[in-house]
C-alpha cells in the first residue's frame, strides 16, 4: 500500500481516487465516533473529528510497518494494540458531558 501512495503522487487521477476514499472512510469513522460520544461510550473532550485523525493516523502507522516488523505484531500484541487504542478514546469515569453543558 505505501507504495501505491507513494506512486500516486505522480498520478493526478489516482491522487483523487484516494482522497475520495480517505475522506470518506474519515467521514463515516468521524460519524461513529460521534454517535458513540452522544452514547457516553467515546471521550468526548476531544472533536470526533481529531479522534478519527488520530485512530487512522495509528492504523496506517501499524499496517505501515507490518511488512518491515512482523515480529513485533504479533496476534497477542496486536489485542493489545486494539485494547490501548480503545482506552486512548473510552470517557474516563465522571468525565461525560451532556449537550449543552
Amino acid at each position: 500500500m505505501s507504495q501505491l501512495l507513494a506512486h500516486a503522487r505522480y498520478e493526478p487521477a489516482f491522487v483523487a481516487l484516494i482522497e475520495r476514499r480517505y475522506a470518506r472512510y474519515r467521514e463515516v469513522q468521524t460519524s461513529i465516533l460521534a454517535a458513540g460520544q452522544a452514547q457516553g461510550t467515546i471521550r468526548d473532550d476531544i472533536p470526533a473529528d481529531l479522534l478519527a485523525d488520530q485512530l487512522s493516523a495509528m492504523g496506517d502507522g501499524w499496517m505501515m510497518m507490518f511488512p518491515f516488523e512482523p515480529e513485533r505484531f504479533t496476534p497477542r500484541r496486536v489485542l493489545a494494540l486494539i485494547d490501548a487504542a480503545i482506552t486512548l478514546i473510552s470517557p474516563t469515569p465522571g468525565t461525560h458531558r451532556t449537550s449543552g453543558s
